[in-house]
């Protein structure tokens, strides 16, 4: 079984490259996302494809900057760059995902843009 930060760092480049039915391999069918700012939670694995697979982006990019490990959960600092379909234009985003694995598999994600609340949800202590 892969570590967690292996199957992160496959999944970052392989969400980047359009290929998301290999990136949910590796997720549990009752993953869910909690999105950042208060906007709900995604659950399960058939309404998560649905809801990263909006029509809105032409592509979206993540780079992992910073990975902070405790156990099952890792805190991901990272650079989103996301294009946009009508548009064109070009958005960069920095932000956290806070990652939950079980089993080997993704059992849970939460995005935030602030460090304290990333390392909160990962059970870090910023102070360390």
């Amino acid at each position: 079984m892969a570590e967690p930060r292996e199957v992160l760092r496959e999944g970052y480049e392989r969400w980047s490259s359009g290929d998301l039915e290999a990136v949910f391999g590796n997720w549990h069918p009752s993953a869910t996302i909690s999105r950042a700012g208060g906007l709900g939670e995604v659950r399960g694995l058939e309404e998560i494809r649905a809801f990263v697979q909006p029509d809105a982006l032409e592509s979206q990019q993540f780079q992992p900057l910073e990975y902070l490990e405790n156990g099952e959960r890792v805190a991901v600092r990272c650079q989103v760059t996301a294009v946009g379909a009508q548009t064109g234009v070009s958005v960069e985003q920095e932000g956290w995902h806070v990652w939950t694995f079980r089993d080997g598999k993704v059992a849970a994600l939460v995005v935030t843009f602030e460090r304290d609340e990333a390392l909160a949800a990962a059970g870090i202590d910023p102070a360390a």
